[in-house]
């Protein structure tokens, strides 16, 4: 995993110029990576999805990893994890560099956010919690565009 997270990252920032291009061309394909890729591309990238995700199925035979989740959807989200930190670096390296560690990226799935000291988690609880003014001002109704304009999702929640 290591290995792919340092090739990810390789391959991104020797092809940087392609990559703008793509996204130019893609409207940014914010969404969907796969976005604007023709069909044998699109498999091939799905391909590799499911043979990362051997990689944590392989991992969870041999009791390295729990199954906390489908081997396919980890390996999505590793995936995910890191094109978000290329896309940051893509936008601005010098306030978002891609880490040089992969560690750091696998720690957010590997180390887990709950702690399993009661005493702590309960803590984290009370301090995690919003503010009750900003609770009462929290509106997840709507969301605004880069215009500013407004638009009610209540029915999409």
């Amino acid at each position: 995993l290591r290995n792919y997270i340092q090739a990810k990252r390789t391959v991104f920032m020797e092809n940087v110029k392609v990559i703008r291009l793509y996204f130019a061309e893609t409207k940014g394909a914010s969404f969907n990576v796969k976005a604007g890729l023709d069909k044998e591309l699109r498999e091939r990238y799905e391909q590799f999805l499911y043979s990362l995700g051997a990689v944590f199925e392989s991992g969870m035979k041999k009791r390295v990893f729990r199954r906390i989740a489908d081997p396919y959807w980890l390996a999505v989200s590793l995936d995910s994890i890191c094109n978000a930190f290329l896309l940051l670096w893509l936008e601005s390296p010098q306030h978002h560099p891609f880490p040089e560690n992969p560690d750091a990226i696998l720690d957010i799935l590997f180390k887990g956010l709950i702690n399993d000291n009661s005493e702590d988690v309960e803590r984290a609880n009370i301090t995690s919690n919003l503010h009750d003014k900003e609770k009462e001002n929290a509106n997840f109704n709507s969301i605004s565009d880069e215009g500013g304009n407004s638009y009610d999702v209540s029915d999409e929640l």
